[in-house]
Order: C-alpha cells, then sequence, then structure tokens
C-alpha cells in the first residue's frame, strides 16, 4: 500500500500527541495515512506491554489509520546506527509515503532527539538507487517536524484541529494506563504526564498554536525548505488578531 502521510515516533502516543488532530484532518480528506512507532514503549513507568499493544490498537482505530507498524527499537536506547537506518529505510521504501513526519532536532527526551534525526537522514537515504533493500528506491517530497511539547519558535506552518479537538482527545485517552489522572492512595506516585496539569498543557499548546492562525485549536509543525503554495489568498483569507 502506498500511503500519502506516514508519522514516526519513538513510543506508542507520541504521534497522537504532537500531531493526532492533524492525522484525524487527513483521513477527513481521504489520505492515506500510517504511524510508526519505533519502540513498544516498554520502559513507561506505567502500562505492561499487553496494556500499551490495546491501547495502540484503540488509538488507531478511532485515528482510522490505514497502517500502524511497531518496530523492535529498544525503548531508552533508540539510536542511530546502520541497523536502525536500515530498519526505516525498509519502512519508507515499502510504503512510499509522499510527506514524512518526526520529531524536532532539539527535544528534551533523548529517544525522541534520535528519531528525528534518523527518520531525517532515512527520508534522503530511502531515495539512493545503490542503496540495497527488499524494495524499490523512493524519497518522500517532504519532511515536516512537530514539537515535543510547547513550540518555542514560530511554526512555519499549523494545521487547524478545532472540528476534530474532541476526538484528538479521545485518542489520547485510548492510552489509559499513560495518561488518566490515577488515586495516590492506590497507585504509586503520579508523574506529570498523569496530572490535570499534562491536560491543561495539551490544550495549551493547541490553543497557542490556533491563535497564530486565527483559530481555536491548532497544531504546529516545522519544514527544513519552504512551501509551495498555489494561492496565496486562500490561505490568507482570515482575519485575526
Amino acid at each position: 500500500m502506498k500511503l500519502d502521510v506516514m508519522a514516526f515516533g519513538a513510543h506508542p502516543d507520541d504521534c497522537e500527541l504532537s500531531m493526532g488532530g492533524t492525522l484525524l484532518v487527513l483521513k477527513n480528506l481521504s489520505y492515506r495515512v500510517g504511524v510508526c512507532d519505533l519502540s513498544s514503549g516498554e520502559l513507561g513507568t506505567y502500562g505492561s506491554g499487553s496494556e500499551r499493544k490495546k491501547e495502540l490498537e484503540r488509538a488507531s482505530e478511532i485515528l482510522s489509520l490505514d497502517v500502524r507498524l511497531t518496530l523492535d527499537f529498544v525503548d531508552g536506547n533508540v539510536r542511530n546506527t546502520d541497523e536502525n537506518r536500515k530498519k526505516v529505510i525498509q519502512v519508507i521504501r515499502k510504503y512510499r509515503p509522499t510527506i514524512v513526519f518526526s520529531f524536532v532536532d532539539d527535544t528534551r527526551h533523548p529517544d525522541h532527539l534520535n528519531v528525528g534525526k534518523l527518520v531525517k537522514e532515512c527520508s534522503f537515504l530511502a531515495g539512493l538507487k545503490k542503496l540495497n533493500s527488499d524494495f524499490l528506491p523512493h524519497r518522500p517530497a517532504a519532511f515536516f517536524r512537530f514539537p515535543e511539547l510547547i513550540p518555542w519558535e514560530k511554526p512555519d506552518f499549523v494545521v487547524d484541529i478545532s472540528d476534530v479537538w474532541d476526538k484528538k482527545l479521545a485518542v489520547l485517552r485510548s492510552f489509559e494506563s499513560q495518561f488518566t489522572i490515577g488515586h495516590e492512595e492506590t497507585e504509586p506516585p503520579q508523574t506529570f504526564l498523569k496530572s490535570k496539569e499534562f491536560w491543561e498543557l495539551i490544550e495549551a499548546k493547541a490553543r497557542l498554536a490556533g491563535s497564530m492562525i486565527g483559530v481555536r485549536y491548532g497544531e504546529p509543525f516545522y519544514s527544513d525548505r519552504p512551501l509551495r503554495i498555489l494561492d496565496p489568498v486562500a490561505i490568507s483569507s482570515k482575519e485575526f488578531i
């Protein structure tokens, strides 16, 4: 299956957190969309491997993804090695996405940092004809980055996710072991991901990005090169402060 878009994260829920709304928007536009998690998130503070797999399946169903893959990278030790590059190149060549998304190259989590760099490199290397693999060479037309949490720099573009905001929240709630607020008397000490403040931050990020384009909720992205615009009037038709 050829995909229009493929997003790469280090762990289950990375892509949902960073661009879950955009994935929903793209599916509403009838694009073929896939997500590739490089690890199963086995080092997470909460949730067993079987629990996380079920959560991932629920999230993928709500997103109506055409493809969902989990590679065998080691959680907490995702590295940009020859072996790992070959695995990502195989995925890109097999599904031949037009656009690839992954992390920005300045993040706090080492796995996120390495995944962003790895996927960008592989998006180029996958197009080299003399690099052997099981599939024909393919180079995506564009590589876009998403921030880990708050976009510290002005994004290059923002996707309006206002119409799918509630559905994005439903996707995130699928990862119950990771994000649901627990009860201190029955569970270990909470991580930030299991706090009320985490959900407030998720909304604040979306409201901040949305405010940049005059809508209620948005998701920010970065591009390494200028975007091709065919109709500047159409993308500038909304007035806002």
